[in-house]
Parts: C-alpha cells; sequence; structure tokens
C-alpha cells in the first residue's frame, strides 16, 4: 500500500506482512543483532542519500515553479 518496496529494497528496510509475520521478525531481529543493524545502517544510508533536506526542500520549489531542478528518482512512485 505504501509503495515503499518501490524506493528501499529488503537489505534497507524489514517488510512484514502481517501481525503473526511482524511478530516473527521482530523475535528473529531481536536475537540476530548483526542482521539488524545492517539493514537499519542501509536503510539509513539510502534515506539519506536521496532524501535528505537539500533535495527535498529542491523537489518542493520545483513543485511550486520556483525551481526548474530535475525531479528526484522517487517522484513519480507517489
Amino acid at each position: 500500500k505504501t509503495k515503499f518496496h518501490k524506493i528501499l529494497s529488503s537489505k534497507e528496510v524489514v517488510y512484514f506482512k502481517n501481525k503473526k509475520d511482524l511478530l516473527k521478525k521482530i523475535n528473529f531481529y531481536n536475537v540476530n543483532k548483526d542482521k539488524r543493524i545492517k539493514i537499519a545502517k542501509n536503510g539509513y544510508q539510502k534515506y539519506h542519500k536521496f532524501m535528505n533536506n537539500m533535495i527535498i526542500s529542491k523537489y518542493i520549489m520545483s513543485c511550486v515553479k520556483l525551481d526548474k531542478s530535475k525531479n528526484p528518482f522517487w517522484h513519480n512512485i507517489i
């Protein structure tokens, strides 16, 4: 529903299907600290590379026709 899978891969965020799947993954990553940290780090790095304050500000400015910058890759996903 959120279409985050088009922006962040399963190497950058943990997705779940339902409550049961969520609980299973919480228990798994609670025990597997290294995997949890690696996914979190990957997600943090990608998010901040493509969605930092300057990129978002330029995007907003282009939406209101105050900047002619190229749209970020995630523009057409939503």
